[in-house]
């Protein structure tokens, strides 16, 4: 959630400097990070991988069905996550290691066949707090699903000839998850004060990439 208003920045303060956003899975992105294609990612993961990397925010995935939706309850477990995507196996294994039947319902790269299917209330799919499509619903903690896996936003910046540009963009990335986490972190405490042991949400994001082309002239 947090890109649009970074280009959006970022423009205003170098209006010569074309960037191009490019939306895909991390494996994809980070292919094209090592063969030199582009700047800057954001990509989720376990762990961070390189010394060009950096970790931005940790947050734990979240169960999402259609609102007021059954499929959760549904033995075997239907299972929507696209295909590459390293949510896929995270949401597999949960239900594996809680020894809970599942069936994958959805083979496909494209995040708005998993939305449609999802949102039919067919399956359930596993995403970062705040990145779910706005018609569909976080399930609630005590539903009897197991408990997802912690994923990192991971930032991995480039080091060349162009780095001082890179290194504005990345900084003003810093900048953008710097102020969620405060954010989050006062919502917890918030919801601490008010529920003495409850546990709060937090927030998510899904993989993007910034390509830098030009020059400014300032």
């Amino acid at each position: 959630p947090h890109v649009p208003g970074i280009l959006q920045r970022f423009a205003c303060e170098f209006p010569r400097v074309r960037v191009e956003l490019i939306s895909s899975n991390t494996r994809s992105l980070k292919e094209q990070f090592a063969k030199g294609e582009v700047d800057v990612i954001l990509a989720t993961e376990r762990q961070l991988d390189g010394a060009d990397g950096e970790t931005l925010l940790t947050q734990r995935l979240r169960w999402i069905g259609a609102p007021n939706g059954a499929a959760w309850r549904q033995r075997p477990l239907r299972l929507a996550v696209e295909t590459g995507c390293i949510f896929r196996p995270m949401g597999q294994g949960a239900p594996d290691r809680s020894d809970i039947p599942w069936d994958m319902v959805v083979n496909s790269e494209g995040t708005r066949t998993v939305d449609a299917t999802v949102s039919a209330d067919l399956a359930v799919t596993a995403a970062l707090d705040g990145h779910a499509s706005p018609y569909l619903a976080e399930i609630v903690q005590n539903c009897g699903l197991p408990e997802l896996e912690q994923v990192r936003i991971n930032m991995y910046s480039a080091r060349g000839t162009d780095r001082p540009m890179i290194e504005v963009l990345s900084n003003y990335v810093r900048q953008a998850y710097g102020q969620s986490l405060s954010i989050a972190a006062q919502s917890r405490h918030a919801d601490l004060c008010r529920a003495g042991d409850s546990q709060p949400g937090a927030i998510k994001h899904a993989p993007a990439v910034a390509r830098r082309r030009g020059h400014p002239r300032r």
